[in-house]
């Protein structure tokens, strides 16, 4: 689906030469979901933002095993994106309108997932009277109504507390096993996150950024993974994978 050679980011911070990330190389097959992990300022989101096309890469190539790759795409940031001068299901029709889809079609869409992401009652609301999980689920809806084949997802759930962070996950995972042809690339920081959600993860090093470990997940999403020796087992490893990174830095 995706495909990343020698992939290289430089800017200039006060007129000083910066390099985000360098030497990234990567095969990502259709219907995985990777996980970008590492420190702050090791260039995991402007590697997903160079992938959604919103960065310019200093060299390197990325392909894609569809065509018009930018109109299969989705993204979610940080703050989920939504315009606060628009309702709950304006903002989820937004994705629709802009790739032409048939007002019916927007509409009957809109409600499948106002429904199915139970935030029906809020469907009048703006952003500015949701809490945070419902406009994670807004822009989740948003995301996932468009059908995107690749789903690019910058830390969406590091806002949520606790609980709801875990109900969100779980959310997602359902999400991503109705819709098992889409390809997923989520950036966190949190360990646990990154072992619940992903079949393969990336860990990062310390900027500029390289891709020091690919480690394969096979247990992801299995119910209960939370509490079981294998989960804690991988945590402990990804955890000895970041600290090894952060040492030979």
């Amino acid at each position: 689906m995706i495909r990343i050679e020698n992939l290289v980011l430089e800017y200039k911070n006060n007129h000083q030469p910066v390099t985000a990330f360098t030497n990234i190389n990567l095969h990502l097959i259709r219907g995985s979901t990777t996980v970008l992990i590492g420190p702050s300022g090791c260039g995991k989101t402007s590697l997903l933002y160079a992938l959604a096309g919103l960065k310019q890469v200093s060299s390197g190539e990325i392909s894609y095993g569809i065509d018009e790759p930018t109109n299969q795409l989705a993204i979610i940031l940080q703050d989920y994106g939504l315009f606060p001068w628009k309702t709950v299901a304006e903002n989820i029709a937004l994705g629709m309108q802009l790739k032409g889809f048939a007002k019916r079609e927007i509409e009957a869409r809109v409600e499948h997932y106002l429904d199915n992401l139970q935030i029906s009652p809020y469907r009048d609301h703006y952003p500015g009277q949701l809490s945070g999980g419902q406009k994670q689920r807004v822009a989740l809806a948003r995301s996932l109504a468009v059908e995107p084949q690749i789903l690019l997802m910058d830390e969406p759930f590091s806002s949520l507390d606790a609980l709801s962070r875990e109900k969100a996950q779980e959310l997602f995972l359902e999400m991503k096993l109705a819709q098992p042809e889409m390809t997923v690339i989520l950036v966190t920081h949190s360990i646990e996150e990154a072992v619940y959600l992903g079949d393969r993860i990336l860990v990062m090093s310390p900027g500029p950024g390289r891709i020091i470990a690919d480690i394969v997940n096979p247990h992801w999403g299995l119910k209960d993974y939370r509490q079981t020796e294998v989960f804690f087992n991988m945590t402990n490893r990804l955890r000895d994978e970041l600290k090894r990174g952060e040492s030979n830095e």
